[in-house]
């Protein structure tokens, strides 16, 4: 068996990476396969990032593109996308991907801070607004 040239990798890496970016515009599922398929091409690239999570871990917890999240925040795709770094978002290509656990995370300690604001709000009657996200 042949092994693949470091350019090689890096066409087969590109080619994933557009499938993806074109999948999620599309609003289509992403194979696990082929998330792992990346993965894998990222670690063995030049790039230095490494495979960083198991499959159980994919499926588990999909990525969502910024649709998705802003419905479960509550808020816009534009918002999302700038607390991008708050949601550990990954830009794939021109797109921007999120872990759906993180998003529910992030949405749950923000229902809990908006929460908590009201309630001081009303114990003392002043005014607690809270993150603005």
């Amino acid at each position: 068996m042949a092994e693949l040239t470091p350019r090689q990798v890096d066409a087969a890496l590109y080619a994933v990476s557009d499938m993806v970016a074109r999948r999620m515009l599309e609003r289509k599922e992403i194979p696990i396969d082929v998330i792992l398929l990346e993965r894998l091409l990222l670690g063995i690239s030049g790039t230095g990032r490494g495979i960083s999570c198991a499959e159980t871990e994919l499926v588990a917890d999909p990525l969502i593109g910024p649709d998705e999240a802003a419905a479960i925040l509550g808020c816009t795709p534009r918002r999302v996308r700038q607390i991008h770094q708050d949601l550990d978002g990954v830009q794939v290509n021109s797109s921007w991907v999120f872990r759906r656990r993180t998003v529910a995370e992030y949405a749950t300690a923000k229902a809990i801070r908006d929460v908590r604001d009201r309630l001081l709000a009303t114990r003392d009657g002043t005014d607690h607004p809270g993150a603005v996200d």
